[in-house]
């Protein structure tokens, strides 16, 4: 419509009379096509202005009053795809992809700290994310924490604790120990440094139970087998049922997998959670009387041998092991020792008094 009107007045600034009249008529019927094709595209629906509008139903209304929550959101933690891999500890944390995961015959330690725990009979060990050292001793009726640099934190006393695992769910230490007339699992809280809760384990003499961490489930070996313990509310199940499972078996947990070392039978068995046997690794050339253990990053098993006086790692399918300590460096009837996957340190009984830290590398 716009070049029709520049057209109209250039005829008419330049157009001689009749010649103007009949290119206006030209032009007249020309705008009125158009002006008819306008019309028709303003009375089609594409051009109707709408209005949006939205009424609830009752029963949505209703929902919403009713309704607090629509649902929850649950983590479920487990074991991360990488490990972090520190050669030094003034060097910056390598994370290391599974494709580079180190080999059984590629697994070395470097002595990084020696700590004096001053017991005669300590028999359990852990440690806390923020690299504090726990040691339970049966005979002293005692759970020690030290700090980093090897000073005590605090104690507290408990009834002939063995072992001990840090559970991060509430912060807490679970511990194994026998409180006359059975046994129980007691929970130590750190913040006050006492004990919070004790979950009875139905078995009336003293007996000696490992222990780990699955989630918020205890994992905790027994005379009948290993049990599935819901500390919360007490409640156990039977993940594995064995008649002629010794008591002093220490329990390991990574991923789906339990691992158990049994004393009498101078073995290490994996399971399923369905307590199913994976693998079961047996060498008494080179381990005899296993006692604590321990899973790395990668599903190599790290377990003490405490009459072979000797730390052994075996590979994650059970096939292949190495031997990476021995008398010569000082172990003297070792019981215990734990993997810390954060920083890739293992700390491992020396003997009675003293416990040393090691740097994988």
């Amino acid at each position: 419509m716009i070049e029709y009107h520049r057209k109209l007045e250039e005829f008419q600034q330049f157009a001689p009379e009749l010649e103007a009249f009949i290119s206006m008529k030209q032009l007249e019927k020309k705008v009125l096509e158009k002006g008819e094709f306008l019309v028709s595209i303003i009375n089609t629906e594409s051009f109707r202005d709408r209005e949006l509008s939205y009424h609830g139903h009752a029963f949505i209304q209703k929902l919403v009053t009713d309704v607090r929550k629509y649902g929850e959101i649950i983590i479920n933690k487990k074991a991360c795809d990488v490990s972090l891999k520190r050669r030094k500890n003034n060097q910056t944390e390598i994370i290391v992809p599974h494709s580079l995961c180190r080999s059984v015959e590629n697994t070395f330690l470097q002595l990084h700290q020696t700590i004096n725990i001053l017991r005669n009979t300590t028999s359990g060990c852990c440690m806390m994310p923020d690299g504090r050292m726990v040691f339970s001793d049966w005979n002293d009726n005692t759970v020690s924490v030290f700090n980093t640099d090897g000073s005590k934190n605090f104690e507290i006393s408990i009834k002939q604790p063995f072992d001990i695992a840090y559970f991060s769910e509430d912060n807490t230490l679970a511990v194994t120990s026998y409180e006359y007339p059975k046994c129980c699992i007691s929970m130590i809280d750190i913040h006050s440094k006492s004990i919070e809760k004790q979950i009875p384990l139905d078995i009336y003499y003293s007996c000696l139970y490992g222990i780990a961490v699955k989630d918020t489930k205890l994992i905790c070996s027994t005379l009948g087998g290993i049990q599935l313990i819901d500390p919360y509310n007490n409640s156990r199940s039977y993940i594995v049922q064995d008649r002629n499972f010794p008591d002093c078996c220490y329990v390991a947990m990574f991923g789906d997998k339990i691992y158990s070392s049994n004393r009498k039978s101078n073995s290490v068995t994996c399971y399923n959670l369905q307590g199913t046997v994976q693998w079961t690794f047996k060498n008494e050339s080179v381990l005899e009387t296993p006692r604590g253990i321990s899973v790395d990053n990668d599903g190599k098993v790290y377990v003490i041998g405490q009459l072979s006086n000797n730390v052994l790692v075996i590979s994650a399918d059970g096939q292949q092991h190495k031997e990476i300590l021995t008398a010569s460096d000082g172990l003297s009837g070792p019981q215990y020792l734990y993997y810390n996957r954060g920083t890739n340190q293992l700390l491992v009984a020396k003997n009675q008094q003293n416990a040393m830290l090691l740097t994988v590398i």
